[in-house]
């Protein structure tokens, strides 16, 4: 699906002119003004990587171009809280807290967990850090933050809509024994391909440019589909560049790898599966209109019955009600059926 989608917006993969237009766009460009290390300083480029290792070195780049960066450990109460790779599924959420982090005015960051949602502070959200707060025995106490999705409360008058104060946060892991207490924060300046998805760069955008970091062949063979995923971010061309060269022999790697066979052979066989069950289920009067309604209305009857013994309840009331409602709309169905 993905070789489909890229054809129609970049055209044939493996010709000259192909690889000559991508490669247009590999740094340094022409113009002295955008190279690698501009683009690092610019926060409004995102860096996108294959690997974590190859993200912690654009990160350790990224923090030498900055001054006065604050280091902030997180307080990890318990053995697993304070490990660095912890097991995933008995972390949990506590993961969402970094044991480390740095920070330093104008600095990307990008939030890791759901703060307000209905404020703009959601999973992935980026913005910029404005300025540091500490407490009197100089302990990072909270981060202002201009977060271009940021809907909330107005911090101040005299202060941008887009501020916001990101505090601190306790998180516990799965079996609430351990937890952490940190800044719900990690650097926003790069990212591996695989978690970009999701994301818009262009004008207008929190991010506007996009660095495909290190990509080559080796990559696609071992995940089918990184390429699309990287440069197809972007809303035009001239948003996206390259570290490296791109030759005709990795582009022609792209969707003819073994990896990429198995996966799209496997896809198609449960897009053929998914289709023939709902075809037998539609045959049986499984899913129809009718079946759904019929469906409803056992549930209905049920809820009726179980509540119908305690109308006093303001909660059996509040659902009866509303199972009212639903006959109501059942019924209304069943007319516009007849009609």
């Amino acid at each position: 699906m993905y070789l489909k989608l890229y054809h129609e917006v970049y055209g044939k993969i493996d010709d000259l002119p192909t690889m000559e237009r991508w490669n247009k766009r590999r740094l340094p460009l022409e113009s002295p003004t955008i190279t690698k290390a501009t683009l690092i300083r610019n926060n409004k480029a995102l860096f996108l990587t294959p690997t974590n290792q190859e993200k912690a070195k654009i990160i350790a780049q990224y923090l030498r171009t900055a001054q006065n960066v604050v280091h902030y450990a997180c307080k990890a109460d318990g053995r697993l809280a304070g490990s660095a790779n912890p097991n995933k599924n008995k972390a949990g959420m506590m993961t969402r807290i970094p044991l480390h982090n740095y920070f330093f005015k104008q600095m990307m960051i990008k939030l890791t967990m759901n703060l307000d949602v209905q404020s703009g502070l959601s999973n992935g959200a980026r913005g910029t850090v404005v300025d540091l707060y500490f407490d009197s025995k100089d302990v990072l106490e909270y981060i202002l933050v201009d977060m271009p999705t940021y809907k909330g409360p107005r911090l101040h008058a005299d202060l941008p809509a887009t501020y916001c104060l990101v505090g601190k946060v306790k998180v516990y892991c799965s079996d609430f024994k351990n937890s952490r207490v940190g800044f719900p924060l990690s650097n926003g300046k790069v990212d591996t391909i695989h978690s970009s998805q999701g994301i818009t760069a262009g004008e207008g955008e929190e991010v506007e440019f996009i660095v495909l970091h290190q990509w080559n062949k080796k990559w696609e063979n071992r995940w089918p589909g990184c390429f699309y995923v990287a440069v197809s971010r972007v809303t035009g061309e001239d948003k996206v560049f390259f570290s490296s060269s791109l030759d005709q022999a990795s582009l022609r790697n792209i969707g003819k790898t073994k990896a990429f066979k198995i996966i799209h052979e496997e896809e198609q066989r449960l897009k053929e599966t998914a289709l023939q069950n709902r075809r037998n289920d539609l045959n049986g009067g499984v899913g129809t209109k009718e079946d759904f309604k019929n469906l409803l209305k056992q549930f209905l009857d049920l809820v009726q019955q179980r509540h119908h013994e305690h109308p006093r309840n303001r909660h059996s009331a509040a659902i009866l009600d509303a199972a009212g409602k639903w006959y109501a709309q059942l019924n209304a169905i069943g007319s516009e059926s007849r009609s």
